[in-house]
């Protein structure tokens, strides 16, 4: 990766440490800037489906909505509802492993992982499904085949 003096080995480490620390606190700030704008500042008329009402507003400014705000604000409100439907207990999370992937239990150490991302405040805790399509394939074999 990179190489150093032993000597100065620990001291550019925890500055390395610091400047993630730094970059990704500043990501953070931006990230939530961004949302924040999208939630108070987007044009109301933009939320809601278009109406006849909406038409004339937008008519009368002789300016349409750039595309993209439809887009973005579509995107921010299927984010929130990703977010709303994260379990918050394990038994939620269990259930909810078990509903999106047919009846299979979740396995063995799940319980210590949700823990484990629930202490490390993970964004997303029940979102499995890459995961789960790429070992797709491999639940057509029979263990001793494996």
């Amino acid at each position: 990766f990179i190489a150093f003096k032993q000597q100065s080995s620990t001291y550019t480490l925890i500055t390395l440490k610091q400047q993630h620390h730094e970059l990704t606190s500043h990501a953070k700030q931006l990230k939530s800037d961004l949302l924040n704008w999208l939630d108070a500042a987007v044009p109301n008329q933009l939320r809601t489906p278009r109406t006849a009402a909406a038409e004339s507003i937008s008519a009368a400014e002789n300016q349409p909505p750039h595309p993209i705000l439809p887009l973005l604000l579509n995107a921010r409100q299927t984010w929130k509802s990703i977010l709303q439907s994260q379990p918050v207990s394990l038994e939620q999370a269990r259930l909810d492993y078990v509903n999106r992937f047919h009846l299979l239990q979740p396995p063995p150490g799940f319980d210590q992982w949700f823990q484990f991302a629930r202490l490390h405040n993970f964004t997303l805790i029940n979102r499995f499904d890459g995961l789960m399509a790429d070992l797709e394939p491999f639940r057509q074999l029979s263990p001793t085949e494996l």
